[in-house]
């Protein structure tokens, strides 16, 4: 399952290898690659797949599926978790309440 996907993250191109996807329980990235019950997301024109995230926020995303932690704390424990919970991504860290 090494194959290369192209995610296109509100315009900026990113790939990333199905096996990576597949690293996670995410029903959205399970969809994405074919592993779920239904593929929900189709391609685009171009061969790549939509994503409604920032580009650099989808790339801590990808951090976190591969390694467990995020690369930065460029972004709030709150903001990252509402964007865990948004793609169905298990996260082990707590959000503080503003």
């Amino acid at each position: 399952m090494n194959e290369i996907i192209t995610i296109d993250a509100r315009g900026e191109l990113i790939k990333v290898y199905k096996s990576t996807l597949a690293l996670t329980t995410s029903p959205v990235f399970k969809n994405l690659i074919g592993d779920g019950d239904f593929c929900q997301n189709k391609k685009q024109d171009d061969g790549s797949y939509f994503i409604d995230c920032d580009g650099d926020v989808f790339r801590h995303l990808l951090a976190y599926i591969e390694m467990g932690i995020f690369p930065t704390v460029r972004y709030s424990p709150r903001y990252l978790k509402e964007i865990c919970d948004k793609f169905a991504i298990p996260i082990e860290i707590e959000a503080k309440k503003s």
